[in-house]
């Protein structure tokens, strides 16, 4: 999107149609880098989370949007976008972000074979974005699946 000539950035979610969602609560922040909706599919409680983290300062980032979706959020909980970092499940990774810091599982099933980035000085692919959730959520997932 261009504002008077400058760049800005902003995520949406988007629910199918066919989904009974019942919208409760939005929250965003002013600069369009995170989006959290609340509300009820099927009378259960869901809330879902969309964030496009910054490139500088980015672990603090994703631990401040984490920290206001705990406070916002009620029921199953989905965090999802761009992180601009990679997310690890193994011990002693210091360039990449910890999952356990985030208390989420991915829900990606294939984690191994999704490079999402790719990086030319590095030539290689790597993954920064995710859909998570929380590990207390009670969703049964039917599929997940990215596309190129």
């Amino acid at each position: 999107m261009n504002l008077g000539g400058t760049l800005k950035v902003g995520v949406a979610i988007l629910i199918h149609q066919r989904v009974p969602f019942e919208l409760i609560q939005i929250r965003r922040d002013k600069e369009g880098r995170m989006l959290f909706i609340k509300g009820k599919i099927n009378h259960k409680m869901i809330t879902f989370a969309v964030v496009y983290a910054p490139n500088a300062n980015t672990k603090q980032f994703i631990i401040n949007a984490k920290r206001k979706l705990d406070n916002f959020a009620e029921g199953a909980g989905i965090f999802a976008g761009d992180f601009n970092i990679e997310l690890t499940a193994r011990k002693g990774e210091k360039k990449k972000m910890h999952l356990n810091k985030l208390n989420m599982m991915d829900l990606h099933a294939d984690v191994a074979n999704r490079g999402t980035f790719y990086s030319a000085r590095y030539n290689k692919f790597s993954c920064i974005d995710y859909i998570l959730m929380n590990k207390t959520g009670k969703i049964y997932l039917k599929r997940a699946k990215t596309k190129s």
